[in-house]
């Protein structure tokens, strides 16, 4: 329930923040998939404008679980096609991630998996014929990369600072509960807080 706390307490002029504190410093491609979702990862920063440089091994900084904050204006920064492109990567018709033959000669994940073949069109059929598994596969790959998305980071996120907290939300004497934590609302909550989470309402 935590990020229904953090909610109420968000700045009017926010443009982007994470409701949730589970920071996940360092996650490579290979240890969460083969060929197939380095070329989802590699195929959703491209759809904004992103590159990753070929046979560089990706890698996220990342805050799990999808929970954030967008405003109007940060999604205005991309055009409509932008968001018809995820939107067919993620459930829309054909329901695949990537569309057509992996692109191979990019990726660092290519002679790292048993179900990579030497054939190209081999590999297009073995990814195309996963069906609704790839669109699902968007939403995982969705899960990390919404901040280079939405939120205009880099890939290796860093973990957000207290002053950077308080820029996004409204700090804790005021609204409780509150990730701005300030020596005035230590004061005044104490006894609310069981480790990392809010028990005062």
């Amino acid at each position: 329930r935590r990020w229904l706390d953090w909610l109420k307490c968000i700045q009017p002029d926010l443009n982007y923040t994470i409701l949730n504190n589970q920071y996940i410093k360092y996650r490579p491609i290979h240890s969460v998939g083969g060929p197939e979702k380095e070329q989802c990862w590699r195929d959703m920063v491209g759809a904004i404008g992103h590159r990753i440089p070929d046979k560089l091994e990706p890698a996220v900084g990342f805050y799990c679980c999808n929970q954030f904050v967008i405003s109007k204006w940060q999604l205005l920064r991309y055009p409509l096609q932008t968001y018809r492109v995820l939107l067919r990567m993620m459930g829309d018709q054909p329901e695949v991630c990537h569309e057509g033959p992996l692109e191979m000669g990019s990726l660092f994940m290519a002679n790292k998996s048993d179900v990579v073949t030497n054939d190209s069109a081999a590999n297009a059929t073995l990814f195309e014929t996963q069906g609704k598994g790839n669109s699902k596969m968007a939403g995982s790959t969705f899960e990390h990369l919404q901040h280079v998305v939405f939120g205009g980071h880099p890939l290796l996120m860093s973990q957000t600072t207290q002053e950077q907290a308080c820029r996004n939300f409204k700090p804790d004497h005021i609204c409780n509960g509150s990730p701005c934590r300030t020596a005035e609302g230590k004061k005044q909550t104490r006894g609310c807080w069981q480790g990392k989470v809010f028990v005062c309402r």
